[in-house]
């Protein structure tokens, strides 16, 4: 690669309760929520929060990543960091799962 040149390009992200890859390689996503997420009542409590990423890979490799989420306020309430190792053919679009949780929030 080129300097400066980044080896994945985030495309879109997918706000859901669960995300997980099925036995024959589909990707599942249960729970899919909208542009808002609406709290009703707190305290809330989640089991899970997942983030369905899509990318394109422009080169094979190890992709750090770190995710979080944020109140309105700007009061951070999860946070995820992992690995991306990517080794199959460079340009290709792919989705990547990200679980988080359990989580809690009050007032």
């Amino acid at each position: 690669m080129a300097d400066g040149e980044q080896g994945i390009l985030f495309d879109s992200l997918v706000v859901c309760d669960d995300v997980r890859f099925e036995n024959n390689g589909k990707l599942l996503l249960i729970g899919v929520y909208s542009d808002v997420v609406q709290v009703v009542k707190l305290p809330l409590q989640m089991r899970s929060l997942g983030l369905a990423i899509k990318a394109r890979v422009i080169s094979t490799g190890r992709y750090p990543f770190a995710v979080s989420i944020a109140d309105p306020q700007g009061n951070q309430l999860l946070d995820a960091n992992g690995e991306l190792n990517y080794e199959g053919e460079p340009g290709r679009t792919i989705w990547f799962p990200v679980v988080m949780g359990p989580a809690r929030w009050s007032a």
